[in-house]
């Protein structure tokens, strides 16, 4: 939208690069669409996939129980898989992901897919 209100000024593309900071090919685009649709063919469009099923204090309370561990919500070992996690997403909130998503869940709230390290069973 500054790249808008510059064309409308009556800047050239070359000074939306220089003070944007951006390619010449955006520059361009932009000032093509701008000219074809004016500053609604530049507007911010709205996510078109579904929208998520958790949100920001639902992420904070997983977060919080994934911290508690996986023992603390009847698991035999210390280790959480994405199974795990989106059982417990069930059964705290309600909402069903298949295992294969619940990355994505992670993802949004900056963890990632990590392994735990493999020691010889003589060295525990």
């Amino acid at each position: 939208m500054q790249a808008v209100a510059m064309f409308e000024k009556g800047a050239r593309q070359a000074e939306v690069v220089k003070a944007l900071g951006v390619s010449r090919s955006a520059a361009s685009k932009w000032h093509r669409a701008w000219q074809t649709g004016g500053a609604d063919a530049l507007a911010g469009r709205r996510n078109p996939g579904r929208p998520a099923e958790l949100g920001c204090e639902q992420l904070r309370t997983l977060e919080q129980e994934l911290f508690k561990g996986p023992k603390a919500h009847g698991y035999d070992t210390d280790l959480w898989t994405l199974a795990r996690i989106g059982k417990l997403i069930h059964t705290v909130f309600g909402v069903k992901y298949h295992p294969g998503h619940v990355w994505r869940v992670l993802g949004r709230m900056g963890w990632s897919c990590q392994k735990p390290a493999r020691r010889a069973r003589r060295a525990i």
